[in-house]
């Protein structure tokens, strides 16, 4: 996983070809922190063959709470993988992710 702030502010997570538990205290982090600032953040899961539970979960947390503050969150290349990973744990429509595969 890696993160970077484009020239608009906004925070860009691209995940790896398989996201983990193990990447979920610094991904855990980095949300925190946009969500201090009012940072905007992107998702990008393209090349993401495997998100497990942890991640989503967190993404999920992250998601409800940066549109309850009215921060953007999209997302740009979602892998059919990752999108099915959120259908099965009932997540999907809440990470905006229905229609996407």
């Amino acid at each position: 996983m890696t993160e970077q702030a484009s020239a608009t502010k906004t925070l860009v997570v691209t995940f790896d070809a398989v996201a983990d538990i193990s990447s979920v205290g610094e991904l855990h982090r980095h949300l925190c922190q946009a969500l201090a600032v009012g940072q905007p953040v992107e998702f990008r899961a393209r090349r993401c063959e495997r998100m497990d539970t942890a991640v989503l979960q967190t993404v999920y947390a992250y998601h409800r709470a940066a549109k309850a503050r009215g921060l953007p969150v999209s997302w740009s290349g979602v892998s059919p993988a990752v999108v099915d990973a959120a259908q099965r744990l009932g997540l999907a429509q809440g990470l905006g992710l229905q229609g996407n595969q």
